[in-house]
C-alpha cells in the first residue's frame, strides 16, 4: 500500500517549475534593460559631441592653427591637395628650377649661381625642409623685392633669406631713385612630408 502511494505522488512540481523559469527570465530582462540603458547613454553623449561640431556659437580654432569642426578641416586637406599638386605631386621633392626661373623672368632678374640643396629632418615634427640658395645678376631693388613676392606667394615655396649689396656711385648708382644693388641672392625653402613606416 506504501508502494502505491509513493508511485502516486508526482515527481516534481509543474508550478515551481514555472516560477524557477519566470525569475531566470526577470533576471535575464533586467541584466539586458541596464546594458542597454548603458548603450544609449552612450549614445546619446556621442551625439550630443557630434552636434558640437556643426554648432555655429562654438569657437573656432582658439587653441592653434588647426581646424576643430568638419568645414574647417575640409578646406584645410583641399588647400593641401592644390598646393600638391600644384608643385607637381610626389614628384616635387625638391625645389623646382624652372619655377625659379619662371618666377625670376617675371620679376626681371636673369639666374647667376645656384647652390646645393640642403635638408633639415625634423622628424619629432614630421617633416623635412629643404633649402636652396639662388644667386642672380645685378639688377634693383624693386626687381628682388618683386621676385621675393613671387616665391613666398607660391603656395609651396617661401624666403628664408634675402640678401643684396647696393652699389656705390662710382659703380653706377649715382641716378635717384639709388636702387641698383649688386650679388642680390634669395635662400628659399620648401618643406616635405616625412612618410611614416
Amino acid at each position: 500500500m506504501a508502494d502505491a502511494e509513493a508511485d502516486v505522488r508526482p515527481k516534481s512540481d509543474p508550478l515551481k517549475w514555472y516560477c524557477l523559469i519566470f525569475v531566470v527570465m526577470i533576471v535575464a530582462l533586467t541584466a539586458l534593460y541596464f546594458k542597454r540603458n548603458g548603450d544609449r547613454k552612450d549614445l546619446e553623449a556621442a551625439n550630443a559631441q557630434g552636434k558640437l561640431w556643426f554648432s555655429e556659437t562654438l569657437a573656432r580654432n582658439t587653441v592653434d592653427d588647426r581646424p576643430n569642426d568638419i568645414p574647417g578641416l575640409a578646406f584645410e586637406v583641399e588647400q593641401l591637395v592644390e598646393a600638391y599638386v600644384e608643385a607637381g605631386g610626389e614628384e616635387a621633392s625638391t625645389i623646382s628650377g624652372s619655377k625659379m626661373k619662371i618666377f625670376a623672368t617675371k620679376a626681371g632678374m636673369t639666374e647667376f649661381q645656384l647652390g646645393p640643396e640642403l635638408t633639415d629632418p625634423q622628424k619629432s615634427r614630421g617633416y623635412t625642409t629643404v633649402t636652396r640658395n639662388y644667386d642672380y645678376m645685378p639688377a634693383t631693388l624693386e626687381n628682388l623685392l618683386a621676385l621675393a613676392f613671387n616665391v613666398d606667394n607660391s603656395r609651396r615655396y617661401r624666403v628664408m633669406e634675402l640678401r643684396w649689396q647696393l652699389l656705390s656711385k662710382a659703380e653706377g648708382n649715382a641716378a635717384a631713385p639709388f636702387h641698383k644693388i649688386a650679388r642680390p641672392s634669395l635662400k628659399v625653402a620648401l618643406r616635405k612630408a616625412i612618410p611614416k613606416n
